[in-house]
């Protein structure tokens, strides 16, 4: 890139902000602010921005997941979702986790494993 004659590399300092009061002017800026979405008091009054949405997901997408939470293949029968679910059961169990930090995951993780089975068996058109 170059500005005027001289390439980027070879501006100084001055002759950089030069440039950027310059081209600050031709966007209607006032000549020392910086650009608006850089300004303190800009970031404090924009909105902030929702967690984005999963709407546009595919529709099968959740039991999707129960799927790999189980550790088996989309289309598994009933039987195998129940052993499944039993064995992950009896090794992420929090009584089996004496340290408080692997306790934690291991009751998130015994969590997830019921709602895949509970969601598999519901979408398998089972009940518990």
């Amino acid at each position: 890139m170059r500005i005027g004659d001289k390439p980027l590399k070879d501006l100084s300092d001055r002759e950089l902000e030069e440039e950027l009061r310059r081209r600050r002017r031709a966007r209607g800026q006032p000549v020392g602010a910086e650009p608006a979405a850089r300004t303190e008091r800009a970031r404090e009054a924009a909105p902030r921005r929702a967690p984005p949405r999963r709407e546009g997901r595919h529709p099968g997408w959740k039991v999707r997941q129960w799927y790999r939470n189980l550790e088996l293949a989309p289309g598994a029968s009933r039987d195998e979702v129940e052993v499944a679910y039993v064995r992950l059961s009896e090794k992420y169990h929090p009584d089996r986790h004496p340290d408080p930090e692997k306790r934690r995951v291991a009751t998130q993780l015994a969590a997830g494993l019921r709602e895949a089975y509970r969601g598999l068996l519901e979408a398998l058109g089972d009940e518990e």
